[in-house]
């Protein structure tokens, strides 16, 4: 077995979840400001309830 080594370059990294997308979203969601994604299931994957995630560009 060879050691292949490769450079990696990380440019960014994605927040997303139910309470919103990147890190403002969420800093003003857990500050008060805004609620998390409306209409959790509890019925589909019950006995667990499921946020669902918001809009994605």
């Amino acid at each position: 077995m060879t050691d292949k080594r490769h450079e990696v370059v990380v440019t960014g990294i994605g927040l997303v979840t139910s309470l919103g997308v990147g890190r403002q979203a969420h800093h003003d969601a857990l500050m008060g400001g805004t609620p998390p994604v409306a209409n959790a299931d509890s019925e589909r994957f019950a006995p667990y309830t499921v946020h669902p995630l918001p809009e994605i560009d």
